[in-house]
């Protein structure tokens, strides 16, 4: 059953922001481009295949425990989004393109993805970082994303503040349990955690979500075993990387795709074919992609 709560103030401060900013809706969504996989996934892979693999490593797994959480989260509240209940608020930024409308395709609206990935991915970076800068820019862009989201009318403040809870509750619980247990366990532990979903979530988010972590955190552990690549300098090998990497994953993605549609399945059985092609990409991206490192020109 679709719920519809929310707080006096909630509505209030969004509609009040909304006549205020109107003018700089494109600001707004510059701002949440910054939580999105878009920029998320690049930055991540220019991290881990380039400049910083154990902080890259530390920014992937927090991300995609919260792109997993939030569709789990989503699907329990199954909260409209604001422009859903109130008249008065204005959708400025569709998540998806078409029908605004369309709760199948615009999603849910509690908790925030685009904050839970922002916090997750600066909130990493920034207690990585010795550098004041860095951490400055960090903190602004967490908190510019999460304004961002219910300014464009698309979520609550509520959903926001869920949103960068969860991000920053998967950096603070990467850190405390890689100081309790073994890499190994603690990704099978978030792996098998994770997979109670399959019982309640019926949205395509949470089982793209999953299968993209449980081959991503696989990946980690056959890159650990069977590759160990090293980082790189060399600002060029580091591009090359990520182009090579970014280039594997929309080839593979494209691939599956096209072989999984030539399947006739049912609702059931494309979910665990949309589950089983983003683990197989992910799993390749991370772990077994970076053999051709190796091959590099010194």
């Amino acid at each position: 059953m679709l719920t519809e709560f929310y707080f006096g103030w909630e509505s209030a401060l969004i509609i009040l922001l909304q006549s205020v900013l109107s003018p700089m809706v494109w600001m707004l969504s510059f701002f949440s481009e910054f939580g999105e996989e878009l920029i998320l996934f690049p930055l991540l892979g220019m991290l881990y295949w380039g400049y910083d693999k154990k902080l890259g490593e530390k920014v992937g797994v927090n991300l995609l425990i919260s792109i997993v959480m939030c569709p789990m989260l989503k699907n329990l509240f199954i909260r409209l989004r604001p422009y859903f209940v109130i008249p008065e608020i204005r959708c400025l930024k569709p998540v998806e393109s078409g029908d605004i409308y369309d709760v199948t395709l615009q999603g849910y609206s509690f908790p925030s993805g685009h904050a839970a990935s922002a916090a997750s991915v600066y909130g990493t970076i920034a207690r990585g970082s010795s550098r004041r800068t860095v951490r400055t820019v960090c903190i602004i862009l967490i908190a510019a994303v999460g304004v961002s989201r219910f300014c464009l009318g698309v979520h609550y403040p509520t959903d926001v503040l869920a949103g960068l809870a969860i991000g920053l509750g998967a950096v603070f619980l990467n850190e405390l349990l890689s100081r309790c247990v073994s890499r190994k366990v603690m990704y099978l532990s978030v792996i098998a955690v994770c997979s109670s979903g399959f019982f309640f979530c019926t949205t395509t988010d949470y089982y793209t979500g999953y299968g993209v972590l449980a081959g991503g955190l696989l990946g980690l552990l056959y890159e650990q075993k069977s590759v160990g690549f090293e980082n790189t300098d060399s600002f060029p090998k580091a591009l090359s990387r990520t182009v090579g990497g970014i280039i594997v994953f929309v080839a593979m993605n494209l691939l599956i795709k096209w072989a999984a549609g030539l399947i006739p399945t049912g609702d059931g059985m494309s979910m665990f074919i949309r589950t089983l092609r983003y683990g197989i990409v992910s799993f390749v991206c991370i772990g077994v992609y970076p053999h051709v490192f190796r091959y590099e020109k010194t």
